[in-house]
């Protein structure tokens, strides 16, 4: 195993007869844009390239990408291709039916922007400063001598849009625009694929995110903010996995929220995902639950009940908390609706405690002295002695 440029990647993909490429389990818009974008390169070049899906869901959401019904569900793969390729995935764990896959390929290489990302295949390259992996399969397709069509522009700004959130996250960088305005020169349309990905969406999506929205809590004084959609919501409204996919930046562009958790029902299990603003890092806390992520944008999945996950995953979300916190830090939980929130901040109740010395203090939630320790409590629960126990704040 050595850690290789996109030169030297770019010659193994070149020498190749049959490759296999795939990107993570429960796969978003820069894993499906970079495998789709990468396949069409290699096809122009004349190899055979099967797009693999890590476990059998296909998100309708970017259906609109040409080609993207060519993916096939790597669990009932039996081809034998010479060259293994992982996008956008940092852990062997991560490419679920398609790592047996993997281990039968002659050569394996690995493109990640991940900072937690393994070294597990024959030729790696990582990029961490990359706003998606889209760009570095752009990067390789030029280097390819490959001349990027149309459709290769879209997926790729499709994974890139996607993975800056709309250029909003943190690693929205100078470059990300420079390859931006690449992918549009090459035929990208973003006013089009903004209008596929964020402005498609069906009133069973809306229903979902009133839903979400209902079950909203504060914690952190303000700073913490989370939510959860059961599979009963699902059902009731009619509405797939791929319609829960906004809802945690609608929870992170809440004013003086920093960090924002969704969480959704899945057979027994839960499926989080997390975002961030400012210098706060996600990313640490999903990798300490055995996920994933960036700093700005991360999940995990937690076996358990919503309230568990709660009880397990919110006090390591508060500022100042480290990835194996216990629930002590629950003390200064504020439990309250939106509404009662609010209302506490517009009349200056002792909410919020000094800010950490390298955090400014949010303006939009005064400072006040910290709250007195209280025994710990399941985080939907309201501490008897904390400042919001006269808001008569209701019980989830």
């Amino acid at each position: 195993m050595e850690s290789s440029d996109l030169s030297d990647i770019s010659t193994t993909l070149m020498g190749a007869h049959h490759v296999a490429i795939s990107g993570h389990i429960n796969p978003d818009g820069d894993c499906l844009g970079s495998v789709l974008a990468l396949a069409s390169a290699l096809r122009i070049c004349g190899i055979r390239a099967d797009m693999l899906l890590a476990d059998d869901g296909l998100p309708e959401l970017y259906a609109f990408m040409p080609g993207y019904r060519g993916f096939r569900p790597a669990s009932a793969y039996d081809g034998h291709p010479d060259l293994f390729v992982a996008l956008d995935t940092p852990t062997p764990k991560r490419l679920g039916c398609s790592f047996p896959v993997m281990q039968r390929t002659p050569v394996t290489i690995t493109i990640d922007h991940h900072p937690d990302m393994q070294d597990y295949a024959d030729h790696s390259y990582c990029d961490v400063t990359a706003g998606a992996v889209g760009m570095m399969v752009w990067d390789l397709i030029e280097l390819m001598g490959v001349t990027p069509t149309p459709a290769i522009a879209t997926a790729c700004f499709t994974a890139l849009i996607t993975d800056t959130g709309r250029f909003q996250y943190q690693n929205t960088t100078v470059s990300a625009f420079e390859h931006a305005a690449r992918m549009q020169a090459a035929g990208a349309v973003p006013s089009q694929i903004s209008r596929e990905v964020y402005q498609n969406r069906s009133i069973s999506c809306v229903e979902l995110e009133a839903r979400a929205i209902a079950n909203i809590h504060f914690g952190d004084q303000g700073r913490l903010v989370y939510s959860w959609v059961t599979e009963q919501d699902f059902v009731q409204t009619g509405a797939t996995r791929d319609d829960a996919e906004s809802l945690p930046d609608i929870l992170r562009s809440l004013r003086g929220v920093e960090v924002a958790l969704l969480m959704r029902e899945e057979g027994g299990t839960i499926r989080a995902s997390m975002r961030a603003k400012g210098a706060r890092d996600v990313g640490a806390v999903a990798r300490a639950l055995g996920g994933g992520g960036h700093a700005a944008a991360a999940g995990f999945t937690f076996v358990g009940t919503v309230d568990e996950a709660i009880e397990r995953v919110v006090p390591m979300l508060f500022v100042g908390a480290t990835a194996d916190a216990d629930t002590t830090a629950a003390n200064r939980f504020v439990g309250a609706t939106p509404t009662q929130l609010f209302a506490a901040i517009n009349s200056k109740d002792t909410l919020d405690v000094p800010a950490p010395p390298d955090t400014p203090a949010d303006p939009a939630i005064p400072s006040a002295p910290s709250p007195a320790a209280t025994t710990p409590v399941c985080p939907r629960q309201v501490p008897t002695t904390s400042p919001a126990s006269d808001r008569n704040v209701e019980q989830s």
